[in-house]
């Protein structure tokens, strides 16, 4: 029989006064000295945990405290280092003035606000004041370094399912995806004249395992017997008066009737007299909406506000956001700079407004003009995460990729399938055409009138993070680059090939003639950065016409990637946990990738870390978070990705918290140096949540 586990046994104070906690900070002690911690103490032999919490009181801060003033409020069975049991107690009332009584083990006391507690606070401190702020009326339980809430993934995935009305207590996702699927065979056979056994194979197939992942409008609205559309994102024209004052009321009918279809929304304000004054007002508006559709059970709203950098409220524009409400917020903005001039203009505005609220964000007006395939309609705005520049009443539709499906393993070691990736992007374009084609069908359709002519698609990828910790590529690594360079490649030249091929059958984009797919130079820029000989495509396209204005677009895939737990789009992770419902776990992908990877011990104690938040990145380099990549990797994807799309790319440049006004304007200069379509940057806990990530 095995002999029983000793465990270490320790108390925690949490000395509250009214909103306030106090904390120490731990010095020269040999663990996780610079953090900030609480009063504590291992329980010693003969003594119970309420004695042990009055000496260590008087011990660490010299105050006299009760047996009747220590209120347990928690336990926590964490891993650590070792196996420890800790109990948490409350202490509201106490005698004496707390000071510091060890200066060899702490440096620092501070009374904080308990809901905005210091970044360098330990990790699994800051867990159990967070328990203690949700169950103060209760006692609380946390495994904390065990990876014992795998069940919350599920949870999680149904919640989202059901707060976005994807389904309800009738239906199941399954049944969803089912019925999706079988809708869009229905208008494939209709436009093909005939039922491609093969083709709808296939496309049930990567659905259904999740190799395609469908944009949550056509999750939502595809399901519904509602006359609308299943476009991701428009840009429309605010209504205002002769003396450019937006006209709120039918505003918020127009934002109304789009939002609730669950369409991102892209509004340029260079038409308005006080862009700056609109913002807070639109903001309101949208709050209302958002309120009103949660009840609903819709996507949340997302919306853009743009701003020419020539408009003479530029510097009132800028300034906007400073001040913003991030727990109401729905919007962000960004503003249009013309590279063509020397500089960029109020770069000193921008980059203090940044480093207060992450906004604005920049796009380069040059840059994405020379991408606008029907320039005779000039871009105007971008969609919410500025992943795609639209026209006025234009609109694209997504879906996207999941790469980690396509990481398979071969004589014992994790390799990407190129080839089968290669396929699915032959699927997916076909699949968003009739997608296309069923919005066409549709009455909201004839407010987006430029669908059918320019029939945008927009391709995306999920878990590219992911599928390179599966393959223990280190995404700060040139290897990590040099695949994002062959995904993108795949995709430039497979899907304009699928695109060429249904056009051949089933027509060019109606204006392909006036296009500049018809014009040979600009189709040679537009595929320089292939080192692949472009000719024959080049060619084709001239010859058949292509059936899509644009087929790429990298949007954040935010709800997407969550209901199959990999990481956003082509982001870095910011972190490998996840919190839900208080309980903080690892996605099950990446659970079994680790312990696959190391084994059960080895695996475990590096489960342990991440949940702890403490990795040996120099060890486990596939572990690097965000605000460990340097902002020179960070650009070099951001240009990878943004060459290869069809009008922007969606990227946030995260810093961390240190980053100072200066260092951003450098960031800002660097990314118009380089020649990208736009940047946005986000300075680690600027405030508790960032909107314009959540997009």
């Amino acid at each position: 029989m095995n002999k029983h586990y000793k465990y270490h046994l320790a108390i925690h104070i949490l000395l509250i006064k009214g909103n306030k906690i106090l904390l120490l900070k731990r010095y020269n002690t040999g663990y996780e000295d610079g953090k900030y911690s609480l009063i504590a103490g291992h329980v010693e032999k003969g003594e119970s945990l309420t004695e042990t919490a009055i000496r260590e009181a008087w011990e660490e801060v010299g105050i006299t405290i009760t047996a009747i003033d220590v209120k347990i409020c928690g336990s926590m069975h964490r891993r650590s280092e070792d196996e420890r049991i800790d109990y948490f107690a409350v202490v509201k009332h106490w005698k004496g003035q707390e000071h510091i009584c060890e200066p060899s083990k702490c440096n620092e006391l501070i009374w904080c606000d308990i809901k905005e507690l210091p970044n360098n606070t330990i990790p699994y401190i800051k867990t159990a004041i967070k328990n203690y702020c949700h169950h103060s009326d209760t006692i609380w339980y946390e495994e904390f370094g065990w990876n014992t809430y795998l069940y919350e993934e599920e949870r999680r995935k149904d919640h989202i399912l059901k707060s976005r009305g994807i389904i309800d207590g009738n239906n199941n996702w399954e049944n969803v995806l089912k019925y999706i699927i079988q809708s869009v065979i229905n208008i494939d056979t209709k436009i093909e004249k005939h039922n491609d056994i093969l083709w709808q194979k296939r496309i049930n197939d990567a659905i259904m395992h999740h190799k395609i992942i469908l944009g949550t409008p056509i999750l939502r609205n595809l399901n519904e017997s509602n006359d609308c559309g299943l476009s991701a994102c428009s840009v429309i024209e605010p209504p205002i008066n002769k003396q450019g004052q937006i006209l709120y009321k039918e505003l918020s009918i127009i934002l109304d009737m789009q939002l609730q279809l669950g369409i991102g929304i892209g509004i340029d304000l260079s038409h308005v007299k006080e862009p700056d004054k609109a913002v807070p007002k639109i903001d309101d508006i949208l709050y209302k909406i958002d309120t009103r559709l949660q009840h609903e059970k819709r996507r949340p709203v997302a919306v853009i506000l743009t701003l020419n950098d020539k408009h003479p409220r530029i510097k009132e524009f800028i300034r906007s956001r400073e001040k913003k409400d991030f727990n109401k917020t729905r919007l962000n903005i960004s503003i249009f700079v013309d590279e063509s001039q020397k500089g960029i203009p109020l770069i000193e505005d921008i980059a203090n407004a940044i480093t207060i609220s992450g906004e604005p964000g920049i796009l380069f007006t040059n840059q994405l003009n020379k991408e606008n395939a029907t320039p005779q309609w000039q871009y105007q705005c971008t969609a919410p995460c500025a992943e795609i520049a639209m026209s006025s009443n234009d609109a694209c539709h997504f879906s996207y990729l999941n790469l980690p499906m396509f990481v398979k393993k071969v004589e014992g070691k994790c390799i990407f399938d190129f080839e089968e990736f290669t396929k699915q992007v032959h699927l997916i374009v076909r699949f968003l055409d009739n997608i296309v084609e069923y919005s066409l069908g549709h009455s909201t359709a004839s407010h987006f009138e430029l669908v059918g002519k320019k029939r945008r698609i927009g391709i995306g990828i999920s878990g590219f993070a992911t599928a390179l910790v599966l393959m223990q590529i280190p995404y700060n690594s040139k290897k990590g680059l040099r695949f994002a360079k062959k995904i993108t490649e795949i995709l430039i030249i497979h899907s304009k090939q699928e695109s060429i091929t249904l056009a051949k059958r089933r027509g060019a984009f109606p204006v392909f003639k006036d296009s500049n797919y018809n014009n040979k130079v600009w189709l040679k820029k537009k595929f320089s950065i292939l080192k692949k000989d472009c000719t024959t495509l080049i060619n084709d396209i001239i010859a058949y016409g292509i059936r899509n204005a644009s087929t790429i677009a990298f949007p954040p895939t935010g709800t997407s990637s969550q209901l199959v737990g990999v990481s956003p789009s082509f982001e870095p992770y910011i972190s490998f946990t996840v919190d839900f419902n208080n309980h903080r776990y690892i996605p099950q992908i990446l659970y079994n990738a680790i312990l696959e990877n190391y084994g059960k011990e080895e695996g475990g104690v590096l489960i342990a870390e991440i949940l702890r938040e403490e990795v040996n990145i120099a060890k486990y380099p596939e572990f690097v978070n965000a605000y460990q990549i340097d902002i020179n990797t960070q650009l070099a994807y951001t240009k990878i990705f943004q060459d290869a799309s069809d009008g922007s790319a969606s990227k946030t440049l995260n810093v961390p918290y240190s980053t100072q006004r200066d260092e951003i304007q450098k960031y800002l200069i660097k990314a118009h140096d380089m020649g990208l379509k736009g940047i946005s940057i986000y300075r680690s806990s600027t405030y508790s949540t960032s909107y314009r990530n959540e997009c």
